[in-house]
């Protein structure tokens, strides 16, 4: 088998926090997930399990970026995670995802399918589908130079992104009232 270049070169950013690609010799997927500079290897959360995939930061230093099902089996004894450099030259904990078996085909990843059509995870697959239901509704009414122009009702997404979706939500109703800290307002009112 002929070794291919491969790159990042268009590959979207795949899930909040972490990236991949395919290694030079397709033998595996690396994930990479930026991490802080007081991130050491004891911090990393990392489980690879048959259709089970865990990969994150304890969450003293942040979260987990990923708990979902690799779109194909891996090689649980072969995959691993160090503490790299990404792509970009940034820190990251980086896992080698290896393929169950390797004569395997792994087209799903493969650069020279559309970016639309590059899946790691059954999570990117389904967020790419748009398949998710509305979970809070929100609205703002709009003025213009002082004259009420209407209201923008804004359906949110809280089983893909729970944090945005609250935090959006509170913007709204001003429900956390000012910052502690700061003292500005946490609301959208009069903006």
């Amino acid at each position: 088998a002929g070794r291919r270049d491969l790159t990042l070169d268009g590959y979207p950013v795949h899930g909040p926090g972490y990236y991949w690609t395919l290694a030079q010799d397709t033998e595996a997927v690396i994930i990479y997930m930026p991490i802080a500079d007081d991130v050491s290897a004891r911090d990393v959360v990392f489980e690879c399990r048959d259709w089970k995939l865990k990969f994150g930061v304890v969450p003293e230093k942040g979260e987990l970026v990923i708990d979902d099902r690799p779109i194909y089996k891996v090689d649980v004894e072969e995959s691993y995670f160090l503490i790299d450099k990404g792509e970009y030259g940034e820190k990251c904990a980086v896992v080698w995802l290896y393929k169950a078996k390797k004569n395997q085909d792994w087209y799903a990843y493969d650069r020279f399918s559309a970016p639309s059509e590059r899946f790691l995870l059954e999570g990117e697959k389904m967020r790419a589908k748009l398949v998710h239901k509305v979970t809070h509704k929100c609205f703002m009414d709009i003025e213009v130079e002082e004259e009420k122009a209407g209201q923008i009702v804004l359906g949110l997404w809280g089983e893909l992104c729970p944090k945005t979706v609250e935090n959006f939500r509170c913007l709204c109703t001003g429900e956390k009232g000012v910052s502690k800290d700061t003292g500005e307002p946490l609301h959208y009112k009069g903006t």
